[in-house]
């Protein structure tokens, strides 16, 4: 599955999509044996994931952004069980990467809905709060909006945001 997923890396970084397509989706077709241990149960997700991620990265691309929603929905379901079983949190550049997805193929809604689960991580809350409210202007829902850009403006200590709330300088 490794050298698939090298492969396939590397046919991507040489714009040659199709055969990178090819790789990936072998990767995916071949059964590991079954994973004895926990670790090799997660590297056999990690491997998943990162195929998933490869084929989504291709159909952004190609510009056939439905079909690579369908690729990072399964890639962050299989995320989740992971940091469940690791007690970890989920991979929130894959979750980036669903939003962006989702936007890409015109499901606001969406998108909108996986930056707001994104902003509940430390370190990536600010631009999730300020993408989900860019399409939010997008759909005309000026309040969740206006909301989204405020808890952003708090969120990176902006003074003019502090002001507007009433506290101090």
């Amino acid at each position: 599955v490794h050298a698939h997923l090298q492969k396939a890396r590397m046919l991507v970084s040489l714009q040659q999509l199709d055969e990178g397509r090819k790789e990936y989706q072998t990767a995916l077709t071949l059964e590991p044996e079954t994973p004895k241990t926990l670790n090799e149960r997660s590297l056999v997700g990690i491997q998943r994931v990162q195929a998933y991620r490869g084929l989504a990265d291709i159909c952004r691309q190609q510009q056939k952004h439905e079909e690579g929603v369908g690729y990072l929905v399964k890639a962050k379901a299989i995320d989740l069980a992971s940091s469940k079983t690791f007690s970890v949190p989920p991979s929130t550049d894959l979750l980036a990467e669903l939003a962006s997805m989702y936007a890409l193929a015109g499901k606001n809604a969406e998108a909108i809905r996986e930056y707001d689960d994104l902003a509940l991580y430390p370190g990536r809350e600010i631009s999730a709060l300020q993408e989900m409210a860019r399409l939010c202007d997008l759909v005309n829902d000026v309040d969740r909006a206006r909301n989204a850009y405020r808890r952003a403006a708090l969120r990176s200590k902006d003074p003019v945001a502090q002001l507007l709330q009433g506290g101090p300088l």
